[in-house]
């Protein structure tokens, strides 16, 4: 969703002084979600920046992050955003020569291959052009309103699920799992303006999944 964000809202916060040192601030943080060839790979630190200074993984911001992949994928799927570099890692591993090769597509950088550094080629990054196109498919208003009414009972079940959890059984336990990420998943279909969102299983009433045993 940050690819939707990119020349649409300002920066609020810039620098925090001295906290810029130690925690991971906006900045810091808008570094790690950029897509421009200095934030690849950096600032990984959830709360504390030190450890990215210590490791040699920190970079400042510097010039305008451009927010997303370097090779953007045109969905809002959570399910196929989560298994596209799988099956990237999945093809690779067999089109790659030599079984220790193919160790180090596994465990090494996505642009790693034969004769490369660990992380790839700094210059086989994508440049920055600034005529970025981000992917933000027309979508009717009605719409939206459907999903964010749809998304409000899904919290809502969300948390009902964690406060009963250990009341349910394993099989209503899975119920109210699958109507979530079927849920998700058609979130995602609608918002690209997929027909594949009117699967009749994500219009399932939620409250009768409540009520299941």
């Amino acid at each position: 969703m940050k690819d939707l964000l990119v020349g649409v809202l300002p920066v609020v916060v810039t620098k925090l002084g001295p906290l810029e040192w130690i925690l991971n601030t906006p900045s810091h943080h808008r570094v790690h979600h950029g897509r421009n060839p200095y934030c690849i790979d950096k600032n990984y630190g959830g709360t504390l920046i030190i450890w990215d200074r210590i490791f040699g993984t920190f970079e400042a911001e510097d010039a305008k992050v451009v927010y997303g992949l370097t090779h953007p994928v045109n969905s809002f799927d959570p399910i196929m955003l989560q298994l596209r570099p799988l099956v990237h890692i999945w093809n690779t591993f067999w089109a790659t020569p030599g079984f220790c090769n193919k160790l180090s597509v596994i465990f090494k950088g996505p642009g790693w291959g034969p004769g490369k550094p660990r992380l790839g080629l700094p210059e086989e990054i994508p440049v920055i052009t600034g005529k970025e196109v981000p992917f933000n498919p027309s979508v009717p208003a009605y719409l939206n309103c459907y999903a964010v009414v749809h998304f409000a009972v899904i919290m809502d079940l969300y948390t009902g699920l964690l406060g009963s959890v250990t009341m349910l059984s394993q099989g209503a336990i899975l119920l109210r799992i699958g109507f979530i990420i079927l849920s998700l998943t058609s979130f995602g279909l609608l918002m690209e303006n997929s027909e594949m969102y009117t699967m009749g299983i994500v219009h399932m009433d939620a409250m009768t999944l409540q009520k299941s045993e």
